[in-house]
């Protein structure tokens, strides 16, 4: 597991996102039951639907974007 998605934009730009809480995955070092199915369905593990708005914004202005693929 990458511990980030980068998304480079269409042109030169000077935007940058940065999404830290964008993902719920937990590190495999962590083990299984660091926190449960219901609990990483929930805003307890991440911002739910902030990579879905990173990835937007990133689109229209355009900028370029670093996306966490693991749980805060």
């Amino acid at each position: 597991m990458t511990i980030y998605t980068y998304i480079e934009a269409t042109i030169s730009t000077p935007f940058l996102i940065v999404c830290d809480h964008a993902s719920a995955a937990i590190p495999e070092a962590f083990g299984k039951d660091a926190i449960s199915a219901e609990d990483s369905a929930r805003h307890i593990s991440h911002d739910i639907g902030a990579a879905g708005v990173s990835r937007l914004l990133g689109e229209y202005l355009p900028a370029h974007a670093f996306l966490a693929n693991v749980s805060r």
